[in-house]
């Protein structure tokens, strides 16, 4: 396989992973708005405790947020750590069998891999990503506000 030919395959998958990860973080972020929305209102209502039963889905949703984002977040990393193995004229060769061994490891290994390898380290730099990833925690925060107010407002 030529290197264009390599560097297509690359970008085209590269574009498919990071289009997947956009939509899951939309996806979850709208579901995850208005369920939480929904759980406002009916914690101001005249039954607060009836937010309660949202609580676990809400909570359940942002792991599995979490989970998703930040593995197919690593698949895009592996894309892009790849392009710059190519770029640099670095052979790259059994490109599916790698991304196979990428999703194996741990996500601590993932991070100590990129973070051990001079164009690994150009990747997990990059300060989008991070910014991103807190907003599961946001949520989680919030809705463990939710759950203070509402039991402090059901007790009062």
């Amino acid at each position: 396989m030529t290197i264009s030919n390599t560097y297509d395959q690359i970008i085209a998958m590269w574009s498919h992973q990071d289009s997947t990860l956009q939509a899951y973080r939309s996806i979850f972020l709208t579901s995850e708005s208005i369920l939480f929305a929904i759980a406002v209102f009916t914690a101001s209502s005249s039954k607060p405790w009836l937010a309660f039963f949202l609580v676990p889905p809400g909570f359940s949703l942002l792991w599995l947020w979490h989970n998703l984002c930040r593995n197919k977040g690593f698949d895009v990393w592996f894309f892009q750590w790849q392009l710059l193995k190519l770029e640099e004229g670095q052979q790259v060769s059994n490109i599916f069998g790698e991304l196979t061994r990428w999703r194996d490891i741990t996500p601590l290994e993932k991070k100590n891999t990129l973070e051990n390898c001079k164009l690994g380290k150009q990747v997990a730099e990059k300060k989008v990503r991070p910014k991103m990833e807190t907003l599961p925690t946001v949520f989680g925060i919030l809705w463990g506000l939710l759950v203070l107010v509402t039991v402090v407002q059901w007790l009062s």
